[in-house]
Protein backbone atom coordinates (compact mmCIF):
# COMPACT_ATOMS: atom_id res chain seq x y z
CA UNK A 1 0.00 0.00 0.00
CA UNK A 2 2.82 2.31 0.42
CA UNK A 3 4.35 1.76 -2.29
CA UNK A 4 0.83 2.21 -4.56
CA UNK A 5 0.99 5.51 -2.18
CA UNK A 6 4.07 6.75 -3.21
CA UNK A 7 3.78 5.84 -6.80
CA UNK A 8 1.01 8.46 -6.92
CA UNK A 9 3.09 10.68 -5.07
CA UNK A 10 0.64 11.40 -2.13
CA UNK A 11 2.55 9.21 0.34
CA UNK A 12 3.37 12.57 2.66
CA UNK A 13 -0.21 12.03 3.30
CA UNK A 14 1.00 9.45 6.42
CA UNK A 15 2.99 12.26 7.76
CA UNK A 16 1.23 14.08 10.53
CA UNK A 17 4.32 16.63 10.75
CA UNK A 18 3.77 19.50 8.23
CA UNK A 19 7.37 20.69 8.26
CA UNK A 20 8.16 17.60 6.19
CA UNK A 21 5.53 18.66 3.67
CA UNK A 22 7.28 20.27 0.52
CA UNK A 23 5.78 24.05 -0.37
CA UNK A 24 3.96 22.34 -3.16
CA UNK A 25 2.56 19.53 -1.09
CA UNK A 26 1.21 22.01 1.23
CA UNK A 27 -0.20 23.97 -1.52
CA UNK A 28 -2.25 20.82 -2.33
CA UNK A 29 -2.89 19.38 0.87
CA UNK A 30 -6.75 18.91 0.95
CA UNK A 31 -6.14 17.26 -3.09
CA UNK A 32 -3.17 15.07 -1.67
CA UNK A 33 -4.86 14.01 1.60
CA UNK A 34 -7.91 13.10 -0.44
CA UNK A 35 -6.11 11.13 -3.13
CA UNK A 36 -4.61 8.99 0.24
CA UNK A 37 -7.44 8.43 1.69
CA UNK A 38 -9.47 7.07 -1.04
CA UNK A 39 -6.08 5.04 -2.60
CA UNK A 40 -6.40 3.37 0.84
CA UNK A 41 -9.74 2.98 1.00
CA UNK A 42 -10.19 1.56 -2.47
CA UNK A 43 -8.29 -1.42 -1.54
CA UNK A 44 -10.21 -2.63 1.44
CA UNK A 45 -12.68 -5.60 1.59
CA UNK A 46 -16.15 -5.24 2.42
CA UNK A 47 -15.09 -6.76 6.06
CA UNK A 48 -12.60 -4.78 6.75
CA UNK A 49 -14.68 -1.44 5.36
CA UNK A 50 -17.04 -2.11 8.42
CA UNK A 51 -14.09 -1.72 10.96
CA UNK A 52 -12.87 1.49 9.59
CA UNK A 53 -15.98 3.35 9.67
CA UNK A 54 -16.28 6.53 10.71
CA UNK A 55 -12.94 7.52 9.68
CA UNK A 56 -12.22 10.64 7.74
CA UNK A 57 -8.38 11.37 7.11
CA UNK A 58 -5.67 9.27 5.58
CA UNK A 59 -3.50 9.01 8.66
CA UNK A 60 -6.66 8.24 11.04
CA UNK A 61 -7.67 5.07 8.53
CA UNK A 62 -3.92 4.25 8.76
CA UNK A 63 -3.74 3.80 11.97
CA UNK A 64 -6.85 1.77 12.59
CA UNK A 65 -5.65 -0.13 9.97
CA UNK A 66 -2.19 -0.74 11.62
CA UNK A 67 -4.09 -1.27 14.90
CA UNK A 68 -6.42 -4.03 13.49
CA UNK A 69 -3.26 -5.73 11.64
CA UNK A 70 0.13 -4.74 12.13
CA UNK A 71 2.51 -7.51 12.57
CA UNK A 72 4.18 -5.03 15.48
CA UNK A 73 1.19 -6.58 17.61
CA UNK A 74 2.22 -8.76 20.14
CA UNK A 75 0.10 -11.61 19.45
CA UNK A 76 0.90 -11.47 15.98
CA UNK A 77 4.82 -11.11 17.17
CA UNK A 78 4.48 -14.54 19.01
CA UNK A 79 2.27 -16.47 16.83
CA UNK A 80 4.97 -15.88 13.38
CA UNK A 81 7.63 -16.58 15.67
CA UNK A 82 5.94 -20.07 16.92
CA UNK A 83 5.18 -20.71 13.07
CA UNK A 84 8.53 -19.93 12.03
CA UNK A 85 10.66 -22.16 14.85
CA UNK A 86 8.03 -25.26 14.27
CA UNK A 87 8.08 -24.84 10.28
CA UNK A 88 8.79 -28.35 8.34
CA UNK A 89 8.47 -28.75 5.00
CA UNK A 90 5.72 -29.40 3.21
CA UNK A 91 5.64 -33.23 1.30
CA UNK A 92 2.74 -32.19 -1.00
CA UNK A 93 4.54 -29.05 -2.12
CA UNK A 94 7.63 -28.31 -3.94
CA UNK A 95 10.87 -27.30 -3.12
CA UNK A 96 10.56 -24.16 -3.52
CA UNK A 97 6.85 -23.58 -2.75
CA UNK A 98 8.22 -24.24 1.09
CA UNK A 99 11.44 -21.87 0.47
CA UNK A 100 9.22 -19.70 -0.41
CA UNK A 101 7.01 -20.16 2.84
CA UNK A 102 9.62 -20.11 5.04
CA UNK A 103 10.82 -16.47 3.26
CA UNK A 104 7.66 -14.85 3.45
CA UNK A 105 7.52 -15.77 7.41
CA UNK A 106 11.17 -14.56 8.01
CA UNK A 107 10.23 -11.30 6.27
CA UNK A 108 7.30 -10.36 8.49
CA UNK A 109 9.56 -10.67 11.39
CA UNK A 110 12.35 -8.64 9.49
CA UNK A 111 12.80 -5.05 10.64
CA UNK A 112 10.91 -5.62 14.06
CA UNK A 113 12.33 -5.81 17.47
CA UNK A 114 11.73 -9.71 17.25
CA UNK A 115 13.92 -10.21 13.95
CA UNK A 116 16.07 -13.71 13.55
CA UNK A 117 19.70 -13.50 12.54
CA UNK A 118 20.49 -15.01 8.94
CA UNK A 119 22.57 -17.63 10.79
CA UNK A 120 19.15 -18.48 13.16
CA UNK A 121 17.31 -18.51 10.22
CA UNK A 122 19.21 -20.65 8.07
CA UNK A 123 19.51 -23.56 11.28
CA UNK A 124 15.36 -23.20 11.35
CA UNK A 125 15.38 -24.14 7.96
CA UNK A 126 17.73 -27.04 7.63
CA UNK A 127 16.06 -28.37 10.52
CA UNK A 128 13.02 -28.58 8.39
CA UNK A 129 14.29 -30.48 5.49
CA UNK A 130 12.99 -33.97 4.98
CA UNK A 131 15.45 -36.90 5.38
CA UNK A 132 16.38 -37.23 1.82
CA UNK A 133 18.29 -33.68 2.41
CA UNK A 134 20.36 -34.61 5.72
CA UNK A 135 23.02 -34.81 3.04
CA UNK A 136 23.08 -31.20 2.80
CA UNK A 137 23.17 -30.68 6.60
CA UNK A 138 25.59 -32.95 7.31
CA UNK A 139 28.06 -31.35 4.33
CA UNK A 140 27.24 -27.78 6.03
CA UNK A 141 28.43 -28.74 9.30
CA UNK A 142 31.87 -30.45 8.50
CA UNK A 143 32.98 -26.95 6.84
CA UNK A 144 33.36 -24.80 9.57
CA UNK A 145 31.32 -21.81 7.71
CA UNK A 146 28.41 -20.62 9.92
CA UNK A 147 26.06 -21.08 7.22
CA UNK A 148 24.08 -18.40 5.66
CA UNK A 149 20.45 -18.22 4.84
CA UNK A 150 21.94 -18.44 0.73
CA UNK A 151 24.14 -21.09 1.33
CA UNK A 152 21.88 -23.12 2.78
CA UNK A 153 19.27 -22.35 0.02
CA UNK A 154 21.69 -22.92 -2.53
CA UNK A 155 22.95 -26.34 -0.90
CA UNK A 156 19.10 -27.65 -0.88
CA UNK A 157 18.41 -26.64 -4.72
CA UNK A 158 21.88 -28.74 -5.49
CA UNK A 159 20.52 -31.58 -3.99
CA UNK A 160 16.99 -31.15 -5.66
CA UNK A 161 18.65 -31.42 -8.85
CA UNK A 162 20.64 -34.62 -7.78
CA UNK A 163 17.44 -36.27 -6.74
CA UNK A 164 15.85 -35.47 -9.48
CA UNK A 165 18.37 -36.73 -12.04
CA UNK A 166 18.81 -39.81 -10.11
CA UNK A 167 15.02 -40.50 -10.63
CA UNK A 168 14.78 -43.01 -13.28
CA UNK A 169 11.87 -43.05 -15.89
CA UNK A 170 8.94 -45.42 -15.07
CA UNK A 171 9.07 -48.75 -16.68
CA UNK A 172 6.20 -48.91 -19.23
CA UNK A 173 6.75 -52.13 -21.40
CA UNK A 174 4.15 -54.96 -21.10
CA UNK A 175 6.68 -58.45 -20.70
CA UNK A 176 4.96 -61.29 -21.57
CA UNK A 177 5.56 -64.16 -19.36
CA UNK A 178 6.04 -67.36 -20.86
CA UNK A 179 4.73 -69.99 -18.03
CA UNK A 180 4.21 -73.64 -17.96
CA UNK A 181 0.89 -75.46 -17.89
CA UNK A 182 0.04 -79.32 -17.84
CA UNK A 183 -2.28 -80.45 -20.23
CA UNK A 184 -4.57 -83.34 -19.79
CA UNK A 185 -2.71 -85.43 -22.00
CA UNK A 186 0.26 -85.30 -19.94
CA UNK A 187 2.39 -82.23 -22.66
CA UNK A 188 3.78 -78.94 -21.45
CA UNK A 189 2.18 -76.24 -23.55
CA UNK A 190 4.32 -73.05 -23.38
CA UNK A 191 2.47 -70.69 -25.89
CA UNK A 192 1.81 -67.85 -23.43
CA UNK A 193 -2.12 -67.48 -24.00
CA UNK A 194 -4.34 -68.01 -22.23
CA UNK A 195 -5.44 -71.68 -20.56
CA UNK A 196 -7.89 -72.52 -23.60
CA UNK A 197 -5.48 -71.32 -26.46
CA UNK A 198 -4.83 -73.93 -28.96
CA UNK A 199 -7.50 -76.74 -27.50
CA UNK A 200 -11.05 -77.72 -28.06
CA UNK A 201 -13.14 -79.98 -26.01
CA UNK A 202 -14.43 -83.24 -26.80
CA UNK A 203 -17.49 -84.85 -26.23
CA UNK A 204 -17.19 -85.30 -22.81
CA UNK A 205 -16.33 -81.59 -22.24
CA UNK A 206 -12.43 -82.68 -21.61
CA UNK A 207 -10.26 -80.34 -22.71
CA UNK A 208 -8.08 -82.17 -26.13
CA UNK A 209 -4.94 -80.90 -27.84
CA UNK A 210 -5.79 -79.37 -30.65
CA UNK A 211 -2.30 -77.97 -32.66
CA UNK A 212 0.18 -80.73 -33.63
CA UNK A 213 4.16 -79.63 -33.79
CA UNK A 214 5.71 -80.43 -36.99
CA UNK A 215 9.12 -80.66 -35.54
CA UNK A 216 8.58 -83.43 -32.78
CA UNK A 217 5.22 -84.55 -33.92
CA UNK A 218 3.32 -84.24 -30.33
CA UNK A 219 0.28 -82.24 -29.83
CA UNK A 220 -0.37 -79.28 -27.69
CA UNK A 221 1.97 -76.72 -29.00
CA UNK A 222 3.18 -75.68 -32.55
CA UNK A 223 6.95 -76.19 -33.91
CA UNK A 224 7.40 -72.53 -32.77
CA UNK A 225 7.60 -73.51 -29.23
CA UNK A 226 8.54 -76.74 -29.26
Amino acid sequence: MRVLLSHHKVLIALEPDDRKWSADQLARTNEVREEAFNLIFLHLGDSVIRKVDGMNTPIELWNKLESLYSVLSAPNLVYLKGMLFNFKMNASKSMDENIDEFTRLALLLRGTDQALGDTSEAMILLNSLPEEYNVVKHALQYTGIVPSLDLVISGIKARELELNSSKKPANNLFVRGKFERKTNTGNVDQSGGSGNKGKIKDKKGKQKPKWKCYHCGKKGYIKKYC
